[in-house]
């Protein structure tokens, strides 16, 4: 564990956000003192097992927490009614994988859920190994605009209708386009993002070509 103090103190601050404060907060302070990471576990692991797991049941749910109940956190609208109306959330904190057969359209399926964010005003983070930003920019203005690739090449739509939409983009969309990336510097890369703009989506397309082996893969 020596070697993941960051991981740690990673996971520790996620933590802490997420309100479970208590055990993970005396945690934390043991790394902020100099201790080491078994230290900071072991203590951890003592406060949270006198801590009482609350059991739920269905019967604990009252009828108003399901109908007629506005619930703020919806997490990531996709645009597909089919996954929106069905209620499939990709809620905050979650890591979603999309799969599929080469071709079949994963990029373009994540491109519109980006581009409905924009539409929501969100910030969204594109790590892209595979394609160079230029290409994802064509097509979220191709996405948003209506028009294709060529007819916004050669001029064909007005042009403050694809210059409002080109705005939009620079302004919520970041795109880190390197082949080779590993994971750690995926991190490095999000919470550099994520600390000056307050990111609401995070992408990274595709997983198979990130680079490492075994606990950096």
């Amino acid at each position: 564990y020596t070697n993941y103090k960051q991981d740690a103190l990673d996971i520790i601050e996620l933590a802490q956000k997420r309100q479970d404060i208590g055990a993970y907060a005396q945690g934390y302070s043991v790394l902020q003192a100099g201790g080491n990471i078994m230290e900071a576990i072991a203590c951890i692991e003592t406060k949270t097992s006198t801590i009482d797991k609350k059991v739920e049941t269905l019967q604990d749910i009252n009828f108003g927490e399901v109908y007629n109940n506005y619930v703020s956190d919806k997490g990531v609208i996709t645009g597909f009614s089919s996954f929106d109306n069905a209620g499939i959330k990709f809620l905050n904190g979650q890591l979603i994988a999309i799969g599929a057969d080469t071709g079949a359209g994963k990029t373009t399926f994540l491109l519109n859920i980006i581009t409905e964010q924009l539409k929501l005003g969100n910030k969204v983070l594109m790590v892209s190994l595979e394609q160079p930003a230029r290409e994802i920019l064509d097509k979220l203005l191709t996405i948003l605009s209506g028009y294709s690739e060529r007819e916004i090449r050669d001029g064909t739509p007005p042009e403050d209708v694809i210059r409002k939409w080109y705005n939009i983009i620079q302004k919520n969309v970041f795109v880190v386009f390197k082949d080779g990336l590993n994971i750690s510097e995926i991190k490095t890369i999000v919470k550099q993002y994520d600390k000056i703009h307050k990111l609401n989506l995070i992408a990274v397309d595709y997983w198979q070509l990130i680079q490492g082996t075994g606990d950096n893969a």
